[in-house]
């Protein structure tokens, strides 16, 4: 069975090496000169084999969507991995920047603790006594001018109450919970 579509090729005659390619012989040539369709076989193929060759390209297509969809996956991973891998190094370098600042503040501290220990060993508090006896006035403390602090072993709430001649902790200490409680109960 002949076709006329599909592969269709067209003989034209020889071109003459007279006629322009623009102009208005060329116009007159095309007018008398048409294309004539060559008549081309197809391949007559059975239904069965159309229907295999069916099969096969879409089985094809769908290999190559699943090849490109193995490749996107891939490089959705290589990139998650690639971010982790940037965002750990720089945690990394940051940890290392810390550590080495770390290190040196403890050299400063061991300079300064250094610096203070001779400085310490360098004062003369004979010399900074008679300086503040000759150059600023000031005197040995009398008799009446030391005081005497006894510090208790425990800590003590002391508050104003009515009661001022009790000592007993106890008492103090029930008065200034009832105080305490009294002041709660107002602020609701």
């Amino acid at each position: 069975m002949y076709e006329l579509y599909g592969n269709v090729a067209y003989s034209l005659p020889k071109k003459n090496s007279t006629i322009k390619k623009y102009g208005i012989q060329s116009r007159q040539y095309r007018k008398r000169h048409q294309a004539e369709p060559k008549r081309v076989k197809l391949n007559s193929q059975s239904e069965e084999d159309r229907i295999a060759d069916l099969f096969h390209r879409q089985m094809a297509r769908q290999r190559i969507g699943q090849i490109f969809a193995c490749i996107f996956a891939v490089s959705i991973i290589a990139t998650a991995f690639t971010g982790i891998l940037y965002r750990s190094s720089k945690i990394l370098e940051m940890n290392y920047a810390n550590v080495k600042i770390e290190n040196e503040i403890k050299t400063l501290e061991k300079e300064t603790n250094q610096l203070k220990e001779e400085l310490s060993k360098k004062t003369d508090l004979r010399l900074i006594r008679t300086l503040a006896v000759e150059r600023l006035g000031m005197q040995d403390p009398g008799q009446k001018q030391i005081v005497q602090v006894s510090i208790p072993a425990g800590d003590r709430l002391i508050i104003e109450s009515d009661t001022k001649g009790t000592t007993d902790e106890d008492a103090q200490l029930n008065n200034a919970v009832n105080n305490i409680e009294g002041f709660f109960k107002t602020i609701r």
